[in-house]
């Protein structure tokens, strides 16, 4: 089955009790973060090497707690610059290694570390740490909207985006054909074409593309399997 909508099949079996089409599913955190690497050509799939709380061992990390309490407690809830904030703090005053992965790695290869989970996974119901779960959830609400606004890691992807794209073709129907076939792995339909084109206009900035790019990650459809 697919997510295709049959005329014929919908007004029969509405509800899907028959199961005639596939039901759209959300990606997870982990898929979604990558999505965005892999649509700019930035993700990098060679791996980690080792782990880098094995570094300074597992008890030191309650020196994250402390350093987090002096912060403000709350430290590990706020996004992107903040967290780099953290972490330079914490690796200057208690002379430890940097728990960042680099910022290009595969999501498999962040380091998870109780109480301080990474903002993009956490913002799409990636399980806490400290509990054992069995399924995960695959909420749908308008912080994660909000997030794929304001974050400053999506910008950056957005950013990235727009350079590759515009680089991509000749033309503006070019690069937002090439726009849509990186992020939606589509072509876009003819109205979407001309709401681009009014959107970019006749000589679009850098970033106006970007925004345009940002748009794309964020739509419902970029964070869906169909």
């Amino acid at each position: 089955a697919t997510c295709s909508n049959d005329k014929v099949l919908q007004s029969l079996d509405p509800d899907n009790a028959g199961y005639w089409r596939a039901e759209r599913k959300r990606l997870t955190a982990e898929a979604i973060r990558d999505a965005m690497l892999a649509a700019t050509d930035s993700l990098d799939v060679s791996g980690a090497e080792g782990s880098p709380v094995s570094l300074f061992g597992d008890g030191q990390t309650r020196v994250l707690d402390r350093a987090g309490s002096m912060m403000g407690g709350s430290m590990q809830s706020r996004q992107g610059r903040m967290s780099g904030m953290f972490n330079r703090f914490v690796s200057q005053r208690y002379a430890i290694p940097s728990l960042e992965p680099k910022p290009d790695t595969r999501s498999i290869y962040i380091p998870v570390i109780r109480d301080r989970p990474d903002a993009m996974l956490d913002a799409f119901d990636f399980p806490a740490a400290s509990l054992v779960t069995g399924k995960r959830d695959a909420t749908i609400i308008a912080s994660q909207s909000l997030f794929l606004m304001n974050s400053e890691f999506v910008l950056e992807q957005a950013d990235r985006l727009a350079k590759v794209v515009y680089r991509s073709g000749r033309t503006n129907s070019q690069r937002i054909e090439g726009a849509y076939l990186r992020t939606l792995a589509r072509l876009p339909r003819r109205d979407e074409i001309a709401l681009a084109h009014r959107f970019l206009g006749e000589r679009p900035s850098g970033k106006a593309w970007s925004a345009f790019c940002q748009s794309l990650l964020a739509t419902a459809e970029f964070r869906h399997t169909h």
